[in-house]
C-alpha cells in the first residue's frame, strides 16, 4: 500500500512540474474537505500547505521538486 502511495505521490509531483501551478484559491474553493498536508522542499526551506483535496489540488500547492510528502491531517494536529 505504501509503495502505491509513493508511486502516486511521485507521479503527481512530476505532473505538477509539467502542468505548472493553477489558482490555489479556486482549487480550495472547489474542495470542501481537508484531507492532506503537502510539504515541498526548496533548497534549505521546507514549506507546508494545507490541501483541501488530494489529487485535484496537489499540483496547485506543490512548489518544489522532490522530495515531497503527503500526510493525513490527524498526524499533524
Amino acid at each position: 500500500m505504501r509503495v502505491i502511495l509513493l508511486i502516486t505521490v511521485v507521479l503527481t509531483c512530476l505532473a505538477s512540474l509539467a502542468v505548472g501551478q493553477s489558482d490555489v484559491n479556486a482549487c480550495i474553493a472547489a474542495c470542501p474537505q481537508n484531507i492532506a498536508i503537502v510539504c515541498g522542499r526548496v533548497g534549505k526551506t521546507i514549506s507546508a500547505y494545507r490541501n483541501r483535496c488530494y489529487l485535484p489540488c496537489f499540483h496547485a500547492t506543490f512548489v518544489a521538486n522532490w522530495p515531497c510528502k503527503v500526510t493525513n491531517d490527524r498526524k499533524i494536529l
